[in-house]
């Protein structure tokens, strides 16, 4: 079954949309698999950043 808020979910995702890929385009670029610990590191604080815009707490 449905949740009756289930279309504004659905209206809040087509709506922002381009500025959830915005903001997810530099995680994907950043390479996260590497025999470089740089790149790993990178790619661990970007999504660490990510988090904390998206409102969740991770210290």
């Amino acid at each position: 079954m449905i949740p009756n808020h289930w279309s504004d979910y659905q209206t809040y995702i087509r709506t922002h949309f381009r500025t959830f890929i915005e903001e997810f385009l530099p995680l994907i670029r950043q390479p996260s698999v590497s025999p470089e610990r740089a790149d790993v590191r990178s790619c661990a604080h970007l999504l660490r950043d990510l988090l904390h815009i998206s409102g969740d707490r991770i210290d």
